[in-house]
C-alpha cells in the first residue's frame, strides 16, 4: 500500500502498465542505475589472466612462478593499493613476491558493508 486508500493504490499499477512513457521511464532509472555501477567499477584498475596451477610441492615453485610472471608484472604497472583475489594459490604466491595488500572479495564485501553501517550510525 503506498497511499493508504484501495481505490488509488489499486489504480496505481493499472496506470503504470497502461502508461508506456511512465514504464519507459523506470526502464531508463535502471539503465541509469546500471550505468552508474559500471562507471563506478571502471575507476577500479583491473588485471585479469586465468593461469594454470602447479600444487604447492617445492619442485614446482619455479615453474609456478614463470606462469605468473606476466601477471605479476601487469600489477607492478599498475601499481594497485591492494590486490583482490580469490584464489588461495595465487594469494600466497603474490604474499611472496609483491607488496601489496591482498584481499580476498568477501572481505572487500565484508568492508563494504561495515562502511556503510559506520557511515548509517553518524548521521
Amino acid at each position: 500500500m503506498v497511499f493508504k486508500n484501495p481505490v488509488l493504490d489499486h489504480l496505481m499499477p493499472v496506470a503504470y502498465h497502461q502508461s508506456i512513457p511512465l514504464r519507459l521511464a523506470g526502464v531508463r532509472v535502471f539503465e541509469a542505475r546500471a550505468r552508474l555501477g559500471a562507471a563506478i567499477g571502471a575507476q577500479y584498475p583491473q588485471v585479469q589472466q586465468a593461469v594454470g596451477g602447479l600444487g604447492y610441492k617445492e619442485r614446482f615453485y619455479e615453474k609456478s612462478i614463470a606462469l605468473i610472471r606476466s601477471l605479476m608484472h601487469k600489477i607492478e604497472a599498475v601499481a594497485p593499493e591492494a590486490i583482490i583475489t580469490d584464489c588461495l594459490s595465487r594469494r600466497l604466491q603474490f604474499q611472496h613476491l609483491l607488496h601489496y595488500p591482498i584481499f580476498h572479495p568477501l572481505e572487500m564485501i565484508t568492508r563494504a558493508y561495515e562502511a556503510a553501517a559506520k557511515t548509517q550510525e553518524g548521521r
